[in-house]
């Protein structure tokens, strides 16, 4: 799953596991959330987050996992999209709880060759996408790692956002669980480097000969979900009235 994020540039320099791209990329393209602009009200819990997943020594620090599990150490919660959410809201419950989150067991690193649709279907979205969760893995716990409750409603998420809101002070519980959402979203290297030239190919971005990014939007022309619930004419439909109301605006790409 690659994801274009087009926005202002990164004004701030928050804690990070994520190393600069050489060359450097166009201005303003965005290749991760995860401390992407200045925040201030998110900084300390991001943080926190950053910290939690960090710890000095993976030996001694206490490692949790969260969610049901399959025989490999897999969870069972899926597609895409619900792998990132239970991932985040283990997250989450993680820091507030403070405890660093790991794999049941550390999946496999899949072969150079596999990509696409065939490479998430025999190892995983975060094996072929995403960096890993943190520095920690199973292996290095002294003692079997705790297991965690996966938050399940948003009753529970709201909670526990409430907890990170009195300790970080993050502002509400969408700040909160979408820090979460983009640290456990953030891209491996080669997931990156595909923003970039996409960007580049489409001319987009804040650099000469670039198409400026307030004269951009961003479409999401959802095709349905498992194919089934649109045609690709109303597909076609949706995209040409994006088209049209960018036109209007005098925008000059979607």
């Amino acid at each position: 799953m690659v994801a274009l994020a087009l926005a202002a540039a990164a004004l701030d320099a928050p804690p990070t596991s994520l190393q600069p791209l050489d060359p450097a990329p166009c201005a303003g393209v965005l290749d991760t959330l995860f401390n992407a602009t200045a925040l201030p009200d998110r900084a300390a819990w991001r943080a926190a987050i950053h910290a939690a997943q960090h710890p000095p020594d993976c030996a001694s620090a206490p490692l949790c996992t969260c969610g049901k599990v399959r025989a490999d150490g897999s969870r069972v919660h899926g597609q895409t999209t619900s792998e990132l959410h239970a991932d985040a809201s283990c997250l989450l419950r993680s820091v507030v709880e403070g405890c660093t989150l790991v794999a049941a067991s550390e999946p496999a690193a899949p072969p150079a060759e596999a990509e696409g649709a065939a490479c998430v279907g025999a190892h995983g979205v975060a094996p072929c996408y995403l960096q890993r969760l943190g520095a920690c893995s199973a292996a290095d716990a002294a003692a079997t790692p705790r297991v965690l409750a996966s938050p399940q409603r948003i009753a529970d998420v709201r909670a526990l956002c409430d907890a990170a809101r009195a300790r970080w002070g993050v502002a509400d519980t969408l700040a909160c669980f979408g820090e979460v959402a983009a640290y456990v979203a953030r891209p491996a290297e080669a997931v990156r480097r595909a923003v970039h030239e996409l960007a580049a190919a489409l001319a987009l971005g804040d650099c000469a000969g670039r198409v400026p990014l307030n004269a951009t939007v961003a479409v999401h022309v959802r095709h349905g979900d498992k194919l089934l619930y649109h045609t690709d004419g109303n597909t076609e439909a949706h995209a040409a009235l994006a088209l049209a109301h960018a036109t209007a605006r005098g925008l000059r790409a979607v």
